[in-house]
């Protein structure tokens, strides 16, 4: 307790003040902003796996992943191919 005294003493630091209440406003509306766009991802996610799954593009992957098949693309930069999972 004493070293806490000790460094306020020698540090001076300044007194703590709230923020604003226009601070904490903004602060709040980031923080929903933030949410509402990892929600809008999820959703969009959400979305595109069920298109895919509706299609059968997502089976027809899920078949190929698991009897060990997979695409190969090959990379102009003259690298070896490279074994993609679809």
């Amino acid at each position: 307790l004493n070293a806490s005294a000790d460094f306020s003493a020698e540090r001076k630091p300044p007194h703590w003040e709230p923020p604003a209440p226009e601070l904490a406003e903004l602060r709040a509306l980031v923080t929903r902003r933030d949410a509402l766009e990892r929600m809008r991802t999820q959703e969009i996610n959400r979305l595109h796996v069920s298109r895919a799954l509706k299609s059968g593009r997502a089976s027809n992957a899920m078949s190929r992943i698991l009897s060990g098949r997979s695409r190969t693309s090959t990379r102009k930069s003259g690298r070896k191919p490279t074994t993609m999972q679809i």
